[in-house]
Order: C-alpha cells, then structure tokens, then sequence
C-alpha cells in the first residue's frame, strides 16, 4: 500500500490546517445568516432561549411587521415554563403568552402551534405557518427569527414548506451562552455549530418534503 512521502505528508497537514482555518473563520456566519426582507409578518421559533425576547420585539417594532407570528410544538409535561404558566402547553402559546406580558398587543400576535412529530419539527411547523399565510394573502412576505446557527436551517425549511405562497427572509440572533466570534472556545459553541452543520447538510442533501 502506497503512503505519501515526508513532503507529501506536509502537503496534506498544510491542506488540513487550511480548511481547519477557513472552517473556523466562516462556517458560524453561515449558519447564523441575516437576510430580513421587512414583509407583513415576522415569524419566531417559540423554543428560542427566553433572553431574546426583548430583541425579537425590538425587531417587531424597527421593522413595522403587521403580525408576530409564534411557533412551537408540545412542551414537556414536566417543564419548568408549564408549571409557570398553566394551561400553557406549546412552545407557540409559552412565546405569546409571555411576549403579551411584554407589552406586545395581543392583537399583534398569532400563535400557530406545530403538531407533536418525533422528527422535522421546525418542518412541521412551517407547514402550519403555510397553511396561515395560504388563508391571509395580504401576507406576501415573512421573516423567520430563531437563534444564532439555528438560522442557515430554518431558513431553508421554511422557504421549502412555504414555496411560492411568500417570500421568505431570515434573521439570526445571538445567544448570550458563548461569543459567535470566538465559538470554537467553548463546548456550548462548538456544539451548537457541528450540530446545525450535520442538520443542515442534511437537509439541504436527503430531506425530501
């Protein structure tokens, strides 16, 4: 069996330790892309962590979005949030319930919440938010908030559930729980990269509708 030589050995490590680099300085602002378009509705996964809240009504607010459209499966039954809110049993309900609480007009808010699926929940819930733009057509445009690396896939479901009944943008917000520019010295950021990375070559490659 054929093996590289010394300077073919040095070839391959320069190669490695290059896309090891390009890996490190461009694969978190893929993931966590920004792309708003402004449209009628803005659209947030509900599970989002709960410090951001405040951000995604400021993002309501700067962007004059008519709706602010929450989005979410079941909770656990033994969760700390269905405890603190009673009745309360999605993560789509759990997001209006407390961005109400905030401040946001209830009249603002759609809580659509997505069926209790073992496996693409972010899919399923964009076909439920397909189904809620099919019936408003002043709806021509939405714009999908979730978190940090989370975006890059978000993005690309929501656009296939939604197809052509709107245009579909996106927005990524940072989480407080490691720096996006310095991801790779962290376990909670080097988690979250891989595994939005594997997710998302998944289904842009294997995921069929």
């Amino acid at each position: 069996m054929p093996v590289p030589t010394l300077w073919g050995w040095g070839v391959l490590i320069v190669v490695f330790l290059l896309v090891a680099a390009l890996f490190v300085a461009f694969a978190h602002p893929f993931l966590a892309v920004n792309h708003p378009l402004g449209g009628q509705a803005l659209v947030v996964e509900g599970w989002v962590d709960s410090g951001l809240l405040e951000e995604v009504i400021g993002a309501f607010r700067t962007g004059n979005y008519r709706w602010l459209v929450t989005t979410g499966g079941p909770m656990p039954s033994n969760s700390y949030f269905a405890h603190l809110y009673p009745g309360v049993s999605t993560y789509a309900d759990l997001a209006a319930t407390a961005l109400q609480e905030m401040g946001v007009s209830q009249d603002s808010i759609v809580s659509i919440p997505a069926p209790p699926v073992p496996l693409n929940r972010t899919y399923a819930g964009a076909l439920r938010v397909g189904s809620w733009i099919e019936r408003n057509e002043a709806v021509l445009s939405v714009d999908v908030l979730t978190q940090s690396t989370h975006a890059r896939r978000s993005w690309l479901i929501y656009r296939q559930a939604i197809g052509d009944r709107a245009e579909v943008g996106v927005i990524s917000k940072s989480v407080a729980f490691y720096d996006p520019d310095r991801w790779w010295t962290t376990s909670a950021g080097v988690r979250s990269l891989l595994n939005e990375a594997i997710a998302y070559v998944y289904y842009k490659l294997f995921f069929y509708p």
